[in-house]
């Protein structure tokens, strides 16, 4: 049986109201957020661990100091599920990210729980796939139904990024406009197939939705959206500056992309963008471009890559930092002191 923190009201209710987002009010909600990774693979390897870095009340109170009113974590469905030959306990696993989940919502952060990693041939979940597996209707499911997570503040984002038509995959596994709605041709499950599941669940939250070339390519999405009966779908978009398009997002190009999503009526959530370069030497041009659309759109919200110390790509603290943020990268230090207003 899972020990669940006893669940408190919060205002932090988030839903779909034509190409933006709302919360109880009617007031617009703009997500300005972090992604928190570790829980999608700490949990299959030998590490024994959940979380790469702490769960507590203290990292709640690190990010709100940035500004932050969301974070979004990475899962993963076999360590959930228990099986394959997860090395963590399901019990382990589900409790963590459910306390955590808990936590986090009721204390005012909008959580956006994604799914990662999964497998499709029943093998570990140990990397990212073109899309959801048979077991991940299962594994939302399980998500939908767990009374915990019916907060107003939890989104689900059904799948990290679909990625297709590349020369190598055979053909049973192109990700064509059948297979991501419907899961229809392929080896995956679709997309109307995980809003199905979740809403015959009961749940009624905001639902993410993603793209082909890993979550890059709205024009796709908007061409092959799955329907929802509630209405309360969102796009999740990831133009990272190494994105070479077409468009490219090097300048900043790829915003026409996002511009016509919202013109075709989807909020759109950025759930992953950042520089290419090193954390300590970023393109700030990318970056200035990306602040100054999202002032000027109706982005629905940003959640920078990512919040982890060390050296290297898009790490938003410092090699010397700790996990409560200590010392932000030069690509940190930019995302702490942007705003939309």
């Amino acid at each position: 049986m899972l020990t669940i923190l006893a669940l408190v009201v919060s205002t932090n209710a988030i839903r779909r109201h034509g190409n933006t987002l709302v919360d109880d009010a009617g007031a617009t909600v703009r997500l300005k957020g972090v992604g928190y990774m570790g829980t999608e693979y700490e949990c299959v390897s030998e590490s024994g661990r959940i979380f790469s870095g702490p769960a507590d009340a203290k990292i709640i109170t690190a990010w709100k100091s940035w500004g932050i009113n969301a974070v979004r974590l990475p899962m993963n469905e076999d360590c959930w599920l228990g099986i394959n030959g997860a090395p963590v306990a399901a019990t382990a696993y589900r409790t963590a990210l459910v306390n955590f989940t808990t936590l986090a919502a009721t204390s005012g952060i909008t959580v956006i729980l994604d799914l990662h990693w999964t497998s499709t041939n029943a093998s570990l979940a140990k990397a990212q796939e073109p899309m959801m597996s048979s077991t991940s209707l299962q594994f939302w499911e399980d998500l939908a139904t767990e009374p915990a997570l019916r907060h107003s503040g939890i989104v689900f984002e059904l799948f990290n990024e679909p990625f297709g038509f590349e020369a190598w995959r055979n053909a049973s596994e192109r990700l064509e406009p059948p297979c991501f709605v419907n899961g229809t041709g392929c080896v995956y499950a679709g997309y109307q197939q995980g809003v199905d599941v979740v809403r015959a669940a009961g749940w009624k939250g905001l639902i993410l939705i993603g793209t082909d070339d890993w979550s890059f390519d709205l024009d796709f999405v908007v061409a092959n959206p799955p329907t929802d009966p509630l209405d309360n779908l969102a796009l999740s978009w990831h133009p990272y500056e190494f994105k070479k398009g077409p468009p490219s997002c090097a300048a900043w190009g790829c915003h026409v992309l996002g511009d016509a999503a919202m013109a075709a009526g989807w909020p759109v959530v950025m759930t992953e963008f950042g520089p290419e370069d090193d954390s300590s030497r970023p393109n700030m041009s990318y970056v200035d471009g990306v602040y100054e659309w999202a002032r000027r759109s109706d982005v629905s919200g940003m959640l920078a890559w990512v919040w982890m110390p060390g050296h290297g790509h898009l790490r938003l603290l410092a090699p010397d930092s700790d996990f409560y943020g200590s010392e932000a990268s030069v690509w940190g230090r930019s995302w702490k002191q942007f705003s939309f207003y």
